[in-house]
């Protein structure tokens, strides 16, 4: 083949690989400037954010959340504040990461609304400083606890029923801090669950060394457990000692304490 042939041919190659070269990125620059332009468009932007389920988060908060997070730019032109490019699990992850939150969900209704879902602890017990006030104190010195043993937010100002007074020791920080560990403070919650089957109530909880648990019950006894007693024995150990000793309503709340650390076996003291 003559030389000048094979030179135009390769002429003519590399010719069309720029050619395709240019023409590519004429198109991605296309793409990410239409993109850019319609994810900006006053038309596609989330004009209503619906807040719903939050009781000691305030909206504003969320609210402060969602315009933080929509307000970045992917690439430093595409907005996320559409429905397309929305950042709905980042968004949940954030809201999930506030201590009061246990779940958040992220849905879009419609074009320009989204909803945002939050799901908080539900306090099981209310923890206070030594020396605090626990009803309706408003203080900042007592928290509310969820079923985990979670300190997950200051007590409200206002009276929450049936909430299981906790006394310990708490080193450190309190807000986030747990009042033992998890799975001791689920034993805990299951026994206290179990002796209502029984109308046993219990009202207060307390411990020194985090092994022993005092739990006081209404107008009766003090019932002493240990740190890794089984619930069901525990139950089963006081509900067959009342039947076997005969210790109707009257005697129980005329005893001192009934201690249950023993397997198949307990220990009472009259007053």
């Amino acid at each position: 083949m003559p030389q000048y042939k094979t030179t135009a041919l390769v002429r003519r190659k590399r010719f069309r690989m720029y050619l395709r070269m240019i023409l590519s990125v004429i198109f991605v620059a296309a793409i990410v400037f239409g993109t850019h332009l319609g994810s900006n468009a006053a038309s596609v932007q989330i004009e209503t954010v619906n807040i719903s389920g939050n009781k000691y988060l305030t909206s504003d908060f969320v609210r402060n959340i969602f315009d933080e997070l929509t307000s970045d730019k992917l690439f430093y032109l595409i907005g996320q504040k559409n429905i397309v490019f929305l950042p709905r699990e980042q968004l949940a992850k954030r809201l999930e990461q506030e201590l009061p939150v246990d779940r958040a969900y992220v849905r879009m209704r419609g074009l320009r609304e989204v909803s945002i879902e939050i799901v908080e602890h539900e306090p099981w017990g209310i923890w206070c400083k030594a020396g605090a006030a626990v009803a309706g104190s408003g203080n900042n010195d007592c928290y509310l606890v969820n079923k985990d043993g979670l300190l997950f937010v200051g007590a409200p100002g206002f009276i929450i029923e049936n909430l299981i007074k906790l006394e310990s020791k708490i080193e450190g920080e309190v807000l986030g801090a747990y009042y033992v560990e998890k799975n001791v403070f689920n034993r805990l919650v299951l026994i206290e669950k179990l002796l209502h089957q029984i109308n046993i109530s219990i009202a207060e909880i307390k411990t020194d060394d985090l092994e022993t648990f005092i739990l006081k019950t209404k107008n009766g006894p003090n019932l002493l457990v240990d740190d890794n007693d089984d619930p069901l024995e525990v139950a089963n150990n006081l509900k067959t000692t009342l039947e076997q000793e005969s210790i109707h309503k009257i005697q129980f709340s005329n005893l001192e304490y009934v201690d249950l650390r023993f397997a198949g076996k307990a220990y009472y003291k009259i007053k």
